[in-house]
């Protein structure tokens, strides 16, 4: 059995909503070539490049290695927030007790 890996994309846009997005992926190589897509559409959709970042509030963290990705970003002009992360998660069952 596979351990799948968990694209969590979270968003907080001022004018447009608050939310979230699961995606799952059996590849780790896919799973990140998709949330960096995500990201560039984000960006791409909002007209932001990442100088618009540098303000004194502004937030755009970006890291990747071979088993992860993250995306955190805040964009204090529009008070916008999207962030997404990428790792790997066995699921468990929560236990609950059945009554009968």
């Amino acid at each position: 059995m596979c351990i799948p890996i968990v694209v969590l994309v979270e968003y907080d846009f001022y004018n447009d909503g608050t939310g979230s997005n699961v995606y799952l992926f059996k590849d780790i190589n896919n799973a990140i070539i998709f949330a960096k897509r995500e990201a560039k559409t984000y960006l791409e959709d909002n007209s932001l490049t990442l100088e618009d970042f540098k303000g004194q509030h502004d937030t755009l963290d970006i890291m990747e290695t071979n088993d992860s990705y993250y995306f955190n970003s805040w964009n204090d002009k529009n008070c916008d927030k999207y962030n997404i992360v990428v790792y790997e998660q066995e699921f468990k069952d929560k236990t609950t007790k059945l009554i009968n």
